[in-house]
């Protein structure tokens, strides 16, 4: 029985140390997928830190793309504010300049007005003249022709005047007289 029991004990023993070096190699496994872990881990830490530092890099020049985006639309504000007070100064000089243009329209409608009368007061005028010219020259021939007639016939009546008599003709008297 002693030696039942030592044979008991004896397989125990071994079996215990197979389950202990089956134990030992499954921790070594243990702790080199432990190691394997923590390196893995360690890995995706320092992959995560790099994502990190990236995610953060492209947040502050994402940040930084809108603040210049939000700098660049203040400026376009502003510029197109600019542009239209400019437009509106615009709008209101062709609004003075279109009136200013009425006036000056009507400032020629009146001086084309003043010339045609002008020019039609000048052609009467020079139709006067005319006139009056030819008139003078009528009247200054009737003249003429009257005192003529006059000194004809005191020619005839003095029948006896010795210059009448003595001329060849009596228009040479006439022409002497005149």
């Amino acid at each position: 029985e002693l030696q039942d029991r030592i044979q008991a004990l004896t397989t125990e023993r071994n079996e215990i140390q197979i389950t202990t070096q089956t134990t030992t190699e499954r921790i070594k496994q243990i702790e080199h997928a432990k190691q394997s872990a923590e390196e893995r881990f360690k890995e995706l830490e320092n992959e995560k830190s790099l994502i990190n530092n990236k995610l953060e890099n492209e947040k502050l020049e994402f940040e930084k793309q809108i603040q210049d985006a939000n700098l660049d639309r203040q400026d376009l504000l502003d510029r197109n504010r600019e542009h239209e007070e400019s437009l509106i100064d615009l709008v209101h000089e062709k609004e003075e300049l279109e009136h200013k243009i009425s006036e000056l329209e009507a400032a020629t409608r009146e001086w084309a007005t003043k010339y045609v009368n002008i020019t039609d007061n000048q052609k009467s005028v020079q139709t006067n003249y005319t006139n009056m010219m030819n008139n003078l020259k009528q009247q200054y021939k009737y003249s003429i022709l009257t005192f003529c007639i006059n000194q004809m016939h005191d020619g005839i009546e003095r029948t006896k005047d010795i210059d009448l008599l003595n001329c060849k003709s009596g228009a040479e008297y006439l022409l002497s007289n005149l």
